[in-house]
Protein backbone atom coordinates (compact mmCIF):
# COMPACT_ATOMS: atom_id res chain seq x y z
CA UNK A 1 0.00 0.00 0.00
CA UNK A 2 2.63 2.38 0.80
CA UNK A 3 4.26 1.43 -2.57
CA UNK A 4 0.95 2.75 -4.21
CA UNK A 5 1.28 5.93 -1.93
CA UNK A 6 4.74 7.15 -3.16
CA UNK A 7 3.93 6.14 -6.49
CA UNK A 8 0.68 8.48 -6.84
CA UNK A 9 2.36 11.13 -4.52
CA UNK A 10 5.46 11.34 -6.52
CA UNK A 11 3.60 11.26 -9.90
CA UNK A 12 1.39 14.30 -8.61
CA UNK A 13 4.71 16.23 -7.76
CA UNK A 14 6.29 15.50 -10.82
CA UNK A 15 3.00 16.74 -12.93
CA UNK A 16 2.59 19.24 -10.80
CA UNK A 17 6.45 20.70 -11.17
CA UNK A 18 7.02 19.25 -14.56
CA UNK A 19 11.12 19.87 -14.18
CA UNK A 20 13.40 16.87 -13.69
CA UNK A 21 14.75 18.68 -10.62
CA UNK A 22 11.94 17.79 -8.89
CA UNK A 23 13.33 14.32 -8.48
CA UNK A 24 15.06 16.25 -5.92
CA UNK A 25 12.04 15.80 -3.49
CA UNK A 26 11.67 11.96 -3.74
CA UNK A 27 16.33 12.23 -2.77
CA UNK A 28 15.40 14.00 0.21
CA UNK A 29 12.58 12.00 0.75
CA UNK A 30 14.81 8.63 0.99
CA UNK A 31 17.57 10.66 3.21
CA UNK A 32 15.12 11.44 5.44
CA UNK A 33 13.75 7.86 5.81
CA UNK A 34 17.48 6.49 5.92
CA UNK A 35 17.77 8.97 9.24
CA UNK A 36 15.12 8.02 10.86
CA UNK A 37 14.46 4.88 10.45
CA UNK A 38 14.11 2.75 13.68
CA UNK A 39 13.58 -0.43 12.41
CA UNK A 40 15.69 -4.11 12.01
CA UNK A 41 16.13 -2.90 8.36
CA UNK A 42 19.01 -0.96 7.17
CA UNK A 43 17.97 2.78 7.13
CA UNK A 44 19.83 3.05 3.54
CA UNK A 45 18.11 0.36 2.42
CA UNK A 46 14.82 1.88 3.04
CA UNK A 47 15.87 5.24 2.20
CA UNK A 48 17.09 4.21 -0.69
CA UNK A 49 14.01 1.40 -2.00
CA UNK A 50 11.36 4.29 -0.94
CA UNK A 51 13.12 7.50 -2.59
CA UNK A 52 13.60 5.05 -5.88
CA UNK A 53 9.76 4.14 -5.94
CA UNK A 54 9.00 7.93 -5.28
CA UNK A 55 11.23 9.12 -8.21
CA UNK A 56 10.00 6.53 -10.52
CA UNK A 57 6.62 7.96 -10.23
CA UNK A 58 8.52 11.78 -10.15
CA UNK A 59 9.95 10.60 -13.63
CA UNK A 60 6.72 9.16 -14.82
CA UNK A 61 4.99 13.08 -13.98
CA UNK A 62 7.25 14.74 -15.65
CA UNK A 63 7.34 12.76 -18.83
CA UNK A 64 3.40 12.90 -18.95
CA UNK A 65 3.52 16.20 -18.16
CA UNK A 66 6.09 16.96 -21.41
CA UNK A 67 4.14 15.11 -23.81
CA UNK A 68 1.43 17.16 -22.94
CA UNK A 69 3.02 20.30 -23.45
CA UNK A 70 4.14 19.15 -27.28
CA UNK A 71 2.71 20.33 -30.01
CA UNK A 72 0.55 17.55 -31.81
CA UNK A 73 2.04 16.93 -35.34
CA UNK A 74 -0.83 16.04 -37.95
CA UNK A 75 -0.15 13.26 -40.42
CA UNK A 76 -2.28 14.91 -42.98
CA UNK A 77 -0.18 17.99 -43.59
CA UNK A 78 2.92 16.31 -44.87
Amino acid sequence: MLILILLVVGFVVGLAVGRWWALLAPAGFGVWIAAVNEVEVPGWYLGLAYGAVAALGTAGGVLVRRRAREPRRDSSSR
